[in-house]
């Protein structure tokens, strides 16, 4: 069965699309319609267009302006969210006036203008950024402008909402509305924060004069909006018991600690609830079938929990230090530390240019029972000038001492002598390109064969875990390399910009072994208490279940191995 969510804007549609979906639902089961304009446009093309058995692969598609997919999805289950129009007006003002995408040019003008809500209002102004607040719902609810003048009576409201959809709930239950859906849907219960919650409300106090000028335009709002809740009500108190209570009171309880714990922050990733209690899958045996596991990053985040605690205050010092916060978010600062620690190298290589990756390994070396060098490949332009002074305010001598630059051309850097010893090496992969990725092939590899080994490969993301939208072309072109114009490439899971995604998963393949993904591996072997336990002990900073990056080691199997042919250009 496929369920079509139609979002009204200000009605909790973002909150469901971004925060609920994404836990309830596996990705290939979802696709959530982009925007309201362009794209949206494109997004329902697309849906009209794909063969029947595609479309039935689909468990929900959600998003603005899905009422007009009904031809194409007879038998789709629509479900939607309005609210009263009083708090949805006020909410599409704030919206309009203070978020970040509406600022040019509507909330620019509604600045420079000082607008009132009842300006806002008599002038229709979120109209320009599809949030009218003249009656919105009805039109939108039952895709028709003439809903405004035909649906008077409550009995006709009702009529119509039964022959359109499955399910209409409103905004200020939408708890209910999800409990509901999984009583009667199966629909998973998630615990999940709440998205677009302007700060500003709080302090926001709308006038009578205000509050009249609402409910002059929103006549038709308001009876839909009532109609909508006597209807939801009645469908709840059908299926109500004492069982139904005891769990939803208990989901709701569940929801409070989560949004608590994390601070009500909506970038921390949601999760279903009730929480999987067993222990994380890494401590489980492997099928005698599948390749050994050399490492895993959901096991190092989980084992090194308490070291990670003790450095959140720390890790975003160093980030501060380097002042290259694009190059390496917290959370991969926190998952790398984690991985060093873990896997427990006698060297670790690092391949990063702008010093955020040496920093990470430097600080596990730091925190590690069993410290290690850290040789790094590029030398930062500004480390000797900014990034150590920066650095020597608040880290000791023994932890910059730690580090060692490769000395020469990298063209003729030695591999062999600058591994010597070692027995157990952690090579992070960050700098890009064709010709260094020959490099790491076709002379590095080699000489980490006979040893164990771990690669980590920056700036690879999972496909599985991206937005839906990320497999359309829309305006990109085709990635022909590295561009400006943001083309990034898909192989298979594998969602890059950069040339060494193919290099490595051609490598890869023809030695056999896998190019593992630590998204998959943080999002599937983490039980639901182990991530809110994560989350409460590391912080909305360093935990994420979001990583872009791949790991293999060719320790998988003993060989033979084959490795391209590098020659000095």
């Amino acid at each position: 069965m496929t369920y079509i969510f139609m979002h009204i804007a200000k009605t909790g549609g973002t909150t469901f699309n971004l925060s609920y979906l994404p836990a309830a639902f596996n990705p290939d089961e979802v696709f959530v319609l982009r925007g309201f304009h362009a794209f949206n446009i494109e997004d329902r093309e697309w849906l009209s267009n794909l063969p029947e058995q595609q479309k039935q692969s689909f468990k929900m598609i959600a998003g603005h302006n899905t009422e007009s997919l009904r031809p194409y999805f007879p038998e789709a289950r629509f479900l939607s969210v309005i609210r009263n129009p009083v708090d949805r007006a006020i909410s599409a003002y704030l919206h309009s006036r203070y978020h970040g995408d509406a600022h040019e040019p509507a909330g620019k003008e509604m600045q420079e203008r000082n607008m009132t809500l009842q300006q806002f209002v008599q002038e229709d102004f979120g109209v320009r950024i599809q949030m009218s607040v003249h009656n919105a719902q009805v039109k939108l609810l039952f895709g028709s402008e003439s809903a405004v003048t035909e649906l008077r009576e409550p009995s006709q409201v009702i009529e119509s909402l039964r022959s359109l959809y499955h399910l209409v709930g409103y905004t200020e239950a939408l708890e209910l509305f999800l409990f509901y859906l999984h009583v009667t849907e199966g629909f998973p219960l998630v615990v999940f924060n709440n998205r677009l919650v302007r700060q500003e409300r709080k302090s926001f106090q709308a006038t009578d004069e205000d509050i009249a000028e609402i409910k002059r335009h929103n006549e038709q709002d308001q009876l839909v909006c009532d109609c909508v809740r006597a209807e939801f009500d009645r469908k709840v108190a059908e299926i109500w018991n004492d069982t139904l209570e005891k769990e939803y009171r208990e989901y709701l309880a569940a929801l409070e600690s989560y949004r608590q714990l994390t601070n009500n922050d909506p970038n921390q990733p949601p999760m279903r609830w009730p929480y999987e209690s067993a222990r994380p899958r890494p401590s489980v045996s492997p099928r005698q079938d599948s390749p050994p596991v050399v490492f895993s990053p959901a096991s190092a985040y989980w084992r090194q929990r308490s070291i990670l605690a003790g450095a959140r205050d720390r890790i975003p010092a160093l980030s501060r230090a380097i002042n290259a916060p694009s190059d390496l978010s917290l959370y991969q600062y926190a998952q790398f530390i984690a991985s060093a620690i873990d896997y427990q190298p006698d060297l670790v290589l690092d391949s990063g240019t702008s010093g955020n990756s040496a920093s990470a390994f430097l600080e596990a070396s730091h925190l590690s029972a069993r410290p290690f060098p850290v040789v790094a490949l590029f030398r930062p332009g500004n480390w000797a000038s900014t990034i150590v002074p920066n650095l020597r305010r608040f880290v000791p001598n023994s932890w910059l001492e730690a580090l060692k630059f490769a000395s020469g051309d990298l063209k003729s850097v030695n591999f062999a002598e600058l591994a010597g010893d070692a027995k157990r090496v952690l090579f992070f992969w960050d700098a890009h390109g064709f010709d260094f990725a020959e490099r790491v092939l076709g002379k590095l590899l080699p000489v980490l064969a006979g040893r164990e080994h771990l690669v980590l490969m920056h700036d690879l993301s999972d496909a599985r875990y991206c937005s839906p939208q990320g497999s359309l072309y829309g305006e990109q072109r085709l990635w022909k390399g590295p561009a400006q114009d943001g083309s990034r490439l898909r192989l298979g899971i594998i969602d890059s910009a950069q040339p060494e995604a193919i290099a490595a998963l051609d490598f890869t393949s023809r030695n056999q072994v896998t190019l593992a993904s630590a998204d998959h591996s943080y999002h599937t072997e983490l039980t639901d208490e182990q991530k809110l336990e994560l989350q409460g002990a590391m912080g909305p900073e360093l935990f994420s279940l979001q990583a872009h990056w791949f790991f293999f080691s060719l320790n998988e199997h003993p060989g033979p191995y084959t490795f391209p042919r590098y020659a000095v250009r």
